[in-house]
């Protein structure tokens, strides 16, 4: 915090959204941001910011290679904190990172997915997509429906159950997660039935629409915030090609024609994310077609929060209303 007065970081947390303002530590966190990258996503990089969080210790973490559509072999991370003596029959969850479909790996979310595995007693399986701009649309999520697959088929050997997989992604892997459970719905691609979906600030929208929060955070901002316009841009360019059309379903799961008999959501969204009001929008269409919605939005909060569970009050509650959501039974 050196060369920043407590006084001063409170008075940078007003926005120009009235009503919102940030959170003083996510004030601090985007300030500090600044100062050492350029792009604000690479924050979440431990290795290059702060010391390097203590990753909780899980009993079992399994690395394995899968094979993709045309034989790429994708690098998955399995999680079991659970007794040898208890494994078997456990929900699971399928874990898409984020990083606008440009960035993330498995080592950056070892430590979100370890304290997952670790506080809700699931399998997490946590993979490795091909990236853009060498990888563009759809090989990221290619990769990712044939680990789901994968998952479907051979995860009772892991000590999980096929009839109890949820899909989880933030940001660009909300979209995928939001993407692959819309295709559960009739097996498209052979996608297996899913029991439920977690989707933290995801993207559902890939055109260049503004909605609010995307005016007042991102286009119209007067700081950065996370992610920033630049970045926001590149991602979208990068991910898609001249001839992909944005309002696909398969990319922007919020114009599919029906929301209908979707699995169970949870949907976590930050007040102070430029994705917030798609994240809303999105709950408020699958809640409207009648299926189960948990919404949560945190005030004063930032894209990422939640992988800063350490930082946050607000991203340990979140992981609260996870571990719950995965381990009841409706």
């Amino acid at each position: 915090m050196t060369g920043n007065k407590p006084s001063e970081i409170r008075e940078g947390c007003k926005t120009l959204e009235p009503g919102t303002e940030l959170h003083p530590l996510a004030n601090l966190v985007l300030v500090m941001s600044d100062r050492i990258t350029e792009s604000p996503d690479s924050l979440f990089d431990s290795k290059r910011w702060l010391v390097k969080a203590i990753t909780p210790r899980v009993r079992l973490k399994t690395d394995t290679l899968i094979a993709s559509f045309d034989h790429h072999k994708i690098p998955v991370r399995i999680y079991n904190n659970q007794r040898e003596s208890r494994r078997g029959n456990q929900e699971v969850i399928l874990f898409l990172h984020g990083g606008g479909f440009v960035w993330g790996d498995i080592k950056i979310y070892d430590n979100l997915c370890s304290k997952l595995a670790k506080k809700t007693g699931a399998v997490v399986i946590s993979l490795e997509y091909r990236l853009a701009p060498e990888f563009t649309y759809p090989y990221a999520l290619r990769d990712s429906e044939s680990v789901l697959r994968w998952t479907y088929a051979n995860i009772e050997k892991y000590g999980g159950s096929p009839s109890c997989i949820t899909l989880m992604g933030d940001s660009a892997g909300g979209n995928m997660a939001a993407v692959m459970s819309l295709m559960s719905r009739t097996n498209d691609n052979g996608i297996p039935p899913i029991k439920s979906q977690v989707l933290i600030y995801p993207v559902t929208i890939l055109t260049d629409s503004i909605t609010p929060s995307r005016y007042y955070f991102l286009t119209g901002a007067d700081r950065s915030l996370i992610p920033g316009d630049n970045f926001f841009q590149y991602a979208r360019e990068a991910y898609l090609t001249e001839s992909d059309n944005p309002k696909d379903p398969l990319i922007s799961p919020h114009f599919a024609e029906s929301h209908e008999s979707l699995p169970d959501a949870l949907i976590i969204t930050a007040g102070c994310d430029p994705l917030r009001d798609e994240g809303r929008g999105y709950a408020e269409l699958l809640e409207k077609a009648g299926n189960y919605v948990d919404y949560r939005e945190y005030d004063g909060m930032i894209h990422g929060f939640v992988s800063l569970y350490h930082l946050f009050k607000e991203g340990r509650d979140a992981l609260d209303v996870i571990e719950e959501f995965i381990n009841e039974s409706r």
